[in-house]
């Protein structure tokens, strides 16, 4: 089957599935949102972390994080909205303003980034290349 029509056939199966969870559980499960869904479901695999971070970020933080094209970006957000306590306003303005691109930890290795991160998500601990700007300069989260 050529990928046009896989992608059709996609789309008509969301199309279905809206329309159920729509007619069984009420409104919020619109065509776009189940969408979002999918997304969710494929950028965030990991049921502890999710857990984690449902208890304080809210379903439009997600939906802002999902289509970060780095999973380091999308654990990066998702880590400093928690722990900052983010409106989702703030972390919109974050990441137009390109705050990940913008730090230390962004241009260090993959697995150097991820260590960091993972001790943000572990113990709430700040390493100095999240908190400071590539080139020295300080940046406060909470602004």
């Amino acid at each position: 089957m050529p990928a046009e029509d896989w992608a059709e056939y996609g789309a008509k199966v969301v199309d279905l599935v809206s329309e159920r969870l729509t007619a069984e559980y009420g409104k919020g499960f619109r065509r776009s949102n189940v969408f979002h869904m999918i997304r969710f479901a494929e950028v965030f695999d990991d049921s502890k972390i999710v857990q984690t971070l449902s208890g304080l970020l809210s379903w439009s933080h997600f939906i802002e994080i999902i289509y970060q094209k780095d999973p380091l970006q999308r654990q990066f957000y998702a880590e400093m909205a928690r722990v900052e306590r983010w409106s989702v306003r703030t972390l919109r303005k974050k990441i137009q303003g390109m705050l990940y691109e913008r730090t230390a930890i962004s241009r260090k290795p993959e697995e150097l980034a991820r260590q960091e991160l993972e001790a943000l998500q572990e113990e709430d601990r700040m390493t100095p290349d999240l908190v400071f700007f590539f080139g020295g300069f300080f940046y406060q989260f909470g602004q």
